[in-house]
């Protein structure tokens, strides 16, 4: 008896075993295999992605980046817009339904913001919505009835606080009137319930329903992905929702940017950082004052120097620096600019301490001071003394050769290097006319009969 009532049980096993064979497949694939009744991805536009076709008409909304830094694929909305989808059954569903979304609230917006309204009637406390209250998540039905009661409505608040410039992935799953599970980035939440609305009523056909608005009150930040189920989600649905992107910031372009930058010897840069020399490597990181958007710069820096460095023969010194601008300045006359020296070589008229200012590659620099000694006393080292006087000259110039012998010529030059004149000397003392020469600075060279360079001076002549 015992065997056979063994034999029965086991039997009566198979056969429940069978029977979920062959129904549960079905109901399980069904449970997580759910579609939605709404799909608004926003990818574009505020097209419905469901076999419903039931399309949004934006209301002022704007289109910017996702979480994912894709372009035109999230809506923004700045606390008067929405997207209003006309009323249909397909979007009125009973219990159980589901509700998933990603939102990104904006710093500066209020308390209280509906995103989410399927019946969006001023008059009566029905169908579903959700806000954010205070940083925190609601989920909210009515029972259809007029006037604000708590037998009209039931509210669901979630525990965690909501980031303000985050993208967040909310989700309810309410399986009946009294057991809902809400999810703020894939954390159910610790709900507390205000109000014992017992059932979900929709009263009219008139009111759409609403993304970034509810009763009057709108939302302010962006919206993206939205999907209304009329089931409930399993686990692994809830999970395959939530894709977290890289970017936080709807607002934000992320753009890479060099700045070329040219200076002289150094330059301060926004990092703080000094630099003296060449660089095309330093970046830094510059942040928009809406979200936090983060933009890579990279320097690309050019120093420039000028070379001062000078040479020196006797009376004369010569910059360094080729194909730059010069100017002469007599450093014992409180760096006075010298009138009419601007050749790369100066030969000095007298004794004293001089310096060249040098313009190169956009800067500008001074040399040190160079010492000069023994002007018009054996400059050629010959022993021979000639001095030229008066300098700057206006229409006589005198010449008193000390150790004059036979005869000599005097041989003037302009700055280029050409030949201007050439007057004979036949005595010690000698007066040339220089009424026959522009005003101008000029070279004289001073020979003797061997042509032998006894001297040479700078002279400038005005009139």
């Amino acid at each position: 008896m015992k065997f056979l009532l063994t034999r029965m049980n086991a039997m009566a096993k198979l056969t429940v075993i069978l029977m979920l064979l062959l129904i549960a497949p079905g109901q399980l694939m069904a449970q997580c295999n759910t579609i939605p009744d709404l799909d608004l991805p926003f990818s574009g536009n505020a097209n419905d992605n469901s076999a419903n076709n039931n399309n949004g008409i934006v209301i002022g909304a704007s289109l910017v980046q996702d979480r994912f830094g894709n372009p035109n694929s999230a809506y923004y909305f700045d606390g008067g817009d929405l997207i209003d989808v006309p009323e249909d059954v397909s979007v009125q569903p009973n219990f159980p339904l589901s509700l998933s979304m990603w939102i990104w609230v904006d710093s500066t917006a209020g308390a209280q913001l509906p995103f989410f309204s399927n019946e969006d009637n001023p008059n009566r406390f029905c169908g579903i919505w959700m806000d954010v209250v205070n940083d925190k998540i609601t989920f909210s039905y009515g029972n259809g009835q007029a006037g604000f009661s708590t037998s009209n409505i039931k509210t669901y608040t979630g525990n965690t606080t909501v980031t303000r410039e985050e993208w967040h992935h909310v989700c309810v799953v309410a399986h009946s009137p009294t057991d809902v599970d809400m999810y703020l980035d894939m954390v159910l939440q610790n709900t507390t319930i205000y109000g014992n609305a017992s059932t979900l009523a929709y009263v009219s056909a008139v009111w759409d329903v609403s993304v970034g608005s509810e009763r009057g009150q709108y939302f302010k930040g962006a919206i993206d992905d939205v999907k209304l189920y009329a089931d409930s989600l399993c686990a692994s649905e809830r999970s395959a929702l939530y894709t977290p992107g890289t970017d936080n910031n709807p607002f934000c372009d992320p753009t890479t940017a060099t700045d070329v930058q040219t200076a002289c010897y150094s330059f301060q840069w926004i990092d703080g950082n000094t630099y003296t020399s060449n660089n095309n490597t330093a970046t830094f990181m510059l942040t928009t004052a809406q979200g936090g958007c983060d933009s890579l710069v990279t320097l690309n820096l050019t120093i420039n120097t000028v070379d001062v460095s000078t040479t020196q023969a006797g009376a004369t010194i010569t910059a360094v620096a080729a194909g730059a601008t010069y100017r002469w300045l007599d450093c014992d006359n409180g760096y006075s600019v010298i009138s009419g020296e601007v050749s790369q070589n100066f030969i000095a008229q007298s004794n004293g301490n001089y310096a060249v200012e040098v313009t190169q590659n956009g800067c500008v620099d001074t040399s040190s001071c160079v010492s000069v000694t023994g002007v018009g006393i054996d400059a050629y080292g010959n022993g021979r003394q000639v001095s030229i006087y008066p300098n700057p000259v206006k229409d006589q110039l005198t010449i008193d050769w000390a150790d004059f012998n036979i005869s000599g010529q005097a041989s003037w030059y302009d700055l280029t290097g050409g030949l201007v004149k050439s007057s004979q000397i036949r005595q010690a003392h000698t007066i040339i006319s220089t009424s026959d020469l522009a005003n101008g600075v000029y070279f004289i060279e001073i020979k003797d009969v061997n042509n032998a360079i006894i001297t040479k001076q700078k002279v400038v002549v005005g009139h």
